[in-house]
C-alpha cells in the first residue's frame, strides 16, 4: 500500500506539473522570445499549445492539427505516444484516489518514516546526475526508456514546433515536478509526526 501511495504522489506530481505548464509557456514565450522565433504573436502560441494540451487530454480527440504548426508523420506518433502516457497519469491519479485515502487515514502514522525519506533522496540523485551528464543527456536517456523509437528526434524544419518547446521549458516543467514531489512528502511527514504526537507515540 505504501507503494500505491508513493505511485500515486509521482502521477498527482505530473499532473500537477502539466497544469502548471500552461502559466509556464506564457512565462517562456517572454523569457526566450518565442515570438520572434515562430514569427507569430503570443496568443498564437498560447492557442496553439492549448490545441495540443487538449489532443493529450482528450481521449475522444483522435487527430491532432494545430492551427499554425504543421507536424510529421513521425511528430503525429510521438505525440500520440505521449497522449497514452498522459491519460495513464490521469487514470492512476483518479483510481488510487480512494486507495490511498484509506491507506493514509488507518495507517499514516505507521508509514515507514525511512521509506518517505528515501523517496523523497529520488529526485535529489536525479539531480545530481543531471547536473554531471547535463540537462541535454539527461533528456536524451529520459526519451530513450520511455520511447521505443527516435520520432521525439523532431526536425526544426518539418516540425517547427520543436523551436517553441525548448530544452529550458522542459528543464523548468522536470524542476516544477521535483518541488511539488517533494512538498507532497514532506507534507506527509509533518502530518505524520502530528498524528504520532496526538496519539502519544513515538516512532
Amino acid at each position: 500500500m505504501f507503494a500505491f501511495s508513493i505511485a500515486w504522489t509521482i502521477a498527482l506530481s505530473v499532473l500537477v506539473t502539466i497544469l502548471l505548464s500552461f502559466p509556464l509557456f506564457a512565462l517562456d514565450i517572454r523569457w526566450e522570445k518565442l515570438t520572434e522565433i515562430a514569427g507569430m504573436s503570443g496568443n498564437k502560441l498560447m492557442h496553439n499549445y492549448a490545441v495540443l494540451m487538449e489532443y493529450l487530454f482528450n481521449p475522444f480527440r483522435a487527430k491532432l492539427r494545430m492551427p499554425d504548426f504543421p507536424d510529421s508523420d513521425g511528430a503525429l506518433k510521438h505525440f500520440s505516444e505521449v497522449k497514452v502516457l498522459f491519460l495513464f497519469v490521469a487514470l492512476l491519479v483518479i483510481v488510487l484516489i480512494p486507495v490511498v485515502y484509506k491507506f493514509l487515514k488507518k495507517h499514516l502514522q505507521l508509514l515507514f518514516k525511512r521509506g518517505i525519506i528515501l523517496a523523497m533522496l529520488v529526485p535529489v540523485i536525479l539531480a545530481v546526475f543531471t547536473f554531471t551528464v547535463g540537462f541535454d543527456n539527461f533528456f536524451i536517456l529520459f526519451h530513450q526508456l520511455l520511447f521505443r523509437d527516435k520520432t521525439w528526434l523532431f526536425d526544426p524544419t518539418t516540425d517547427p514546433i520543436i523551436n517553441v518547446l525548448t530544452d529550458n521549458f522542459f528543464m523548468y516543467c522536470f524542476i516544477i515536478f521535483a518541488i511539488i514531489y517533494e512538498g507532497i512528502l514532506t507534507a506527509s511527514l509533518i502530518n505524520r509526526r502530528i498524528i504520532i504526537k496526538s496519539n502519544g507515540k513515538k516512532k
